[in-house]
């Protein structure tokens, strides 16, 4: 720090404080951070403690002279290691060490080794973002001897300048980060998220990462994820699906050629059904809260259902998800009948923008059946009798929101080829 700096903190001073940070009586400063991150303030009354009196202002925050200059070394450290992305929001990861600085010293040198590998070093452990530098998988193995502060933040446009804090997430647990990654394993596991077409020769697996979840919320929604993520807070289950629906909906409309562009739309609902996967494996996500009735009918096709809906037990617990679903997989089997037929799909708009009801989806049924037959290619009757017990079962008023129907509809639409292998509905239709 430079002398016309120190002279510059000499302006909101006290000669003889306790430090806040060192604890030591000496000369301390109100205004030794504000330079360092600007958004600390103190250009307006009511920000200052003690009468509102600028030169009161050292009673806000005192810190001695080496204390900012650490500060300062600190803030250096941040940007050069500890500064990452999520969602496409910047944060700071801070770590708290809860034996102190003085009885964590093997704990503060493994943080700081792996803090400072190199960028091609991570290329094998998972992450929860778009960056490739993030570290929390690493950072998960520790016991609880310190938490994690994620402090997301805002810079001016053209300057390295912070100028807002947006979220603080604080005294996330080393075992809580763990938990985040088991259910992250847990949600892509499957094999429906594995090779899938997303152009004409690229194929990817589907996982879940924040910058995957912000295709489909705002900047700020995804921020209220992550927080509800780390702290473990319930979410509503009725905006979570709003917000998903609202993208896949688009795209759905968008898409002319329903059969030619399937591979589009399929990448999408299965993005979005990772991370309802994600969330629910997390324990995070509300249930419905009705009455769940169990199954009577038990058929060899109903078994083979059941095992692959077991893959998937907090998503497809009720009736009313596995009807709804394998609706979406017959009607897919109708557009793919009339596309053969015909080179279009006019069945498509009877789907409503995917803004069906409950009622809509129970008047759907008997029309798919109808249009089977009157293209002599109703192959599907078993399937269309499993579908019957699942919708007996769920009975009348499901008290579930448009937004989650639609989302199972076009989720089982969309994975019609990999209910066929489960039930092998095409060697038994055939």
């Amino acid at each position: 720090m430079e002398k016309n700096q120190i002279f510059k903190l000499r302006g909101i001073y006290k000669e003889k404080h306790t430090c806040s940070i060192c604890q030591r009586y000496t000369e301390v400063y109100g205004n030794a951070i504000a330079d360092i991150f600007k958004f600390y303030t103190l250009d307006k009354p009511g920000y200052i403690a003690g009468g509102f009196q600028k030169l009161d202002a050292w009673k806000n925050f005192p810190v001695c002279l080496d204390c900012a200059l650490k500060i300062e070394e600190g803030k250096d450290f941040l940007d050069s290691y500890l500064q990452f992305s999520m969602g496409k929001n910047k944060y700071y990861l801070i770590p708290k060490f809860i034996l102190g600085i003085n009885n964590a010293k093997e704990v503060i040198n493994e943080f700081f080794a792996i803090a400072t590998k190199p960028k091609d070093a991570l290329t094998q452990i998972k992450h929860l973002s778009e960056d490739e530098k993030e570290i929390l998988e690493e950072l998960a193995k520790y016991q609880d001897l310190l938490t994690y502060n994620f402090m997301f933040f805002e810079r001016q446009k053209g300057s390295s300048t912070i100028h807002r804090i947006n979220l603080l997430v604080e005294d996330i647990l080393p075992s809580r980060l763990n938990t985040i990654f088991e259910a992250k394993r847990k949600a892509e596991e499957s094999e429906i998220f594995r090779n899938i077409k997303i152009s004409k020769n690229k194929y990817e697996n589907i996982e879940f990462r924040f910058d995957i979840f912000r295709e489909f919320v705002s900047s700020e929604d995804v921020r209220e994820m992550i927080d509800k993520t780390f702290r473990g807070i319930t979410l509503n289950r009725s905006l979570l699906f709003s917000w998903l629906m609202k993208t896949t909906r688009k795209c759905f409309i968008k898409i002319k050629d329903l059969i030619k562009e399937q591979y589009s739309i399929k990448l999408v609902v299965l993005r979005a059904f990772v991370c309802v996967n994600f969330f629910e494996k997390l324990g995070v996500l509300e249930k419905n809260n009705y009455i769940i009735k169990r199954g009577a009918i038990m058929t060899k096709l109903r078994n083979k259902a059941e095992e692959f809906f077991q893959k998937f037990p907090e998503s497809f617990y009720l009736s009313a998800h596995k009807a709804i679903f394998l609706l979406g997989v017959l009607t897919q089997k109708l557009l793919n009948i009339q596309y053969e037929e015909r080179k279009a799909t006019p069945f498509k708009k009877n789907l409503k923008s995917l803004m069906m009801k409950e009622y809509d989806f129970k008047a759907l049924f008997p029309k798919i059946q109808n249009k089977l037959e009157e293209y002599k290619k109703n192959y599907y009757r078993s399937l269309e009798s499993l579908i019957s017990s699942y919708f007996l079962e769920a009975g009348r008023d499901w008290k579930i929101s448009t937004n989650e129907l639609n989302f199972y509809f076009v989720l089982g639409m969309n994975l019609e080829g990999e209910v066929d292998a489960t039930l092998n509905l095409i060697k038994e239709g055939r």
